[in-house]
């Protein structure tokens, strides 16, 4: 004779497994969407609205608060997926996400940030995201060295913000913006957007990624292998060929560690040009070899814009470049002198605001040498 306990039953347990899946999912919602009311907020905490939840149900609450509907679709989707699941142990990003599409129409343009931050309503403050199917591989900060180029930003967001998603990354989008005063440093900005994004995050892979850079391609895969990656080889500005094979700029992809071990980009390269040779001779000093995509999906739109006049070439580049190696010790990561000024997180990604001071970052240099 069976002696089966009704409480013990796989139906009991798979209904109580969803009820407090859901209930915590609610309770998060009615607590941090500000525009949820009193009203609405009561209902989904009580108890008696569990027990009869469903999709449709909770699809009726949502569409009926007209603030609440840009965020109806993805809301429900979440909800359903979880449910799909039956909670079972969540599964690891597959290497190939399903979602991809290859070959995309690149946007030109984007609309105003209040209507960007409607169109993904799962990126959180600060610009960070976390699939919520499937555990990422690795954690990814998108660093992106900035300044005077508000419109290329929000395009370039625009672009990226699907693409990450559709890849299953677990990412942060960090904008490095230097104030004006004193010559853009790019390859220093890199530096300090590494230095400051661990700080609030436990990132494993950096993507270093020029503002005015748009991905034709979702297949280019925003993660870390066993060694540096350039991604941006092909880009339309130069008929989709790499320049020189000495090449490691535009968008590029490096491991925490290896970045670590090579002392991250040189901060002496005030001004145009010179920091992307010397950061792929600092690579292969150190042992490591440069991998890229084939040149037919490692495809790049370059925004058209006006060269700034404050951006001059670096005259003293090629001999910076040629003198590095005595360098590479101290001219790095770990002798950065900036003062952060702010630091913003908004919707779409966080703004870490920075000011160099030229003559003091050269002095320190020329005492450690």
């Amino acid at each position: 004779m069976r002696h089966d306990d009704p409480l013990l039953s796989r139906g009991n347990i798979f209904r109580a497994c969803v009820y407090a899946v859901v209930f915590l999912v609610l309770l998060e919602i009615s607590i941090s969407v500000s525009f949820l009311k009193q009203g609405t907020y009561r209902l989904l905490k009580s108890y008696e609205f569990l027990k009869k939840w469903d999709i449709s149900r909770f699809t009726l609450i949502l569409e009926s608060r007209n603030e609440c509907d840009w965020m109806v679709n993805a809301t429900i989707k979440n909800l359903q997926r979880i449910l799909d699941s039956k909670c079972q142990p969540v599964r690891v990003c597959s290497i190939s996400p399903p979602d991809l599409v290859g070959q995309l129409e690149t946007y030109k343009s984007a609309p105003p940030y209040k209507e960007m931050i409607k169109l993904y309503p799962l990126v959180k403050p600060g610009g960070r995201y976390t699939p919520y199917e499937c555990i990422s591989r690795e954690s990814v900060a998108i660093i992106i060295p900035f300044r005077d180029r508000e419109e290329h930003l929000r395009i370039l967001l625009h672009n990226l913000h699907p693409i990450l998603q559709r890849q299953q990354l677990d990412y942060g989008i960090y904008v490095i913006e230097q104030t004006n005063g004193t010559q853009f440093n790019r390859a220093m900005l890199m530096n300090i957007g590494y230095a400051e994004s661990i700080k609030l995050y436990n990132y494993t892979c950096f993507i270093f990624h020029d503002v005015d850079l748009i991905p034709e391609n979702d297949r280019i895969m925003y993660d870390c292998i066993g060694s540096p990656r350039h991604l941006s080889c092909a880009v339309d500005k130069f008929k989709y060929r790499l320049p020189y094979v000495t090449l490691f700029g535009g968008v590029t992809a490096i491991k925490r560690e290896h970045f670590e071990k090579v002392n991250g980009h040189s901060n002496k390269f005030f001004g145009w040009g010179g920091e992307d040779d010397d950061m792929f001779r600092r690579l292969v000093h150190h042992g490591f070899n440069i991998s890229r995509y084939p040149m037919a999906m490692s495809r790049y739109k370059m925004i058209k814009h006006r060269k700034n006049a404050g951006n001059r070439a670096n005259k003293k580049r090629h001999n910076l470049v040629s003198t590095g190696k005595r360098r590479y010790k101290y001219d790095g990561i770990n002798k950065l002198l900036y003062s952060r000024l702010a630091i913003e997180f908004r919707q779409l990604h966080t703004r870490i605001i920075v000011s160099i001071n030229e003559t003091q970052v050269m002095r320190i240099h020329e005492k450690s040498n």
